[in-house]
């Protein structure tokens, strides 16, 4: 099953446009950084199930990743936030989907509603459920580092380090 979270991880869907620089290979990252950030959180142990909540801590470590990349400089307006990101990736994938959101109750007929602005997502939503075999592969050194890998080696120029 771990070749199916590769295969699904080396195929995330991202706007493309010559906007976006050659170390994001000219498409929108902000779906990889997202996993990423996750992926570094779960070995950290910040987080430790497999319910994902839109933290501040997740939303910094995103940042951080976006900053090191040297996404701050960019010529148009992008905006290194996680709540477009964490709320489209739950349309990733419908053969194995892999990232559930978690619709707060009462917020039910907001919940199609693309967010806009990570207050809006934490309004509607208490977070994102990812299968328990991805968690245990992300919680596992091995398999944590064969994903880690695949979203760098994917989505990244070799030049950046992240």
């Amino acid at each position: 099953m771990l070749n199916e979270y590769v295969k699904i991880f080396s195929d995330l869907n991202r706007s493309k446009s010559n906007s976006w620089p050659e170390e994001t290979k000219f498409e929108a990252p902000h779906k990889p950084l997202l996993l990423l950030s996750v992926v570094d959180l779960i070995k950290e142990g910040v987080i430790s199930s497999n319910i994902i909540d839109p933290t501040d801590h997740l939303s910094e470590r995103f940042a951080k990743l976006w900053d090191k990349i040297g996404l701050e400089n960019l010529d148009f307006e992008a905006e290194p936030s996680i709540h477009l990101p964490f709320f489209h990736l739950a349309n990733e994938n419908e053969v194995n989907q892999f990232w559930h959101l978690i619709i707060k109750p009462g917020m039910e007929e907001h919940a199609m509603q693309r967010p806009g602005s990570l207050e809006k997502l934490r309004e509607v939503f208490v977070g994102a459920e990812i299968n328990e075999d991805l968690f245990k592969y992300l919680s596992s050194d091995d398999s944590r580092s064969v994903l880690r890998e695949t979203l760098t080696q994917t989505y990244f120029s070799p030049a950046v380090a992240v």
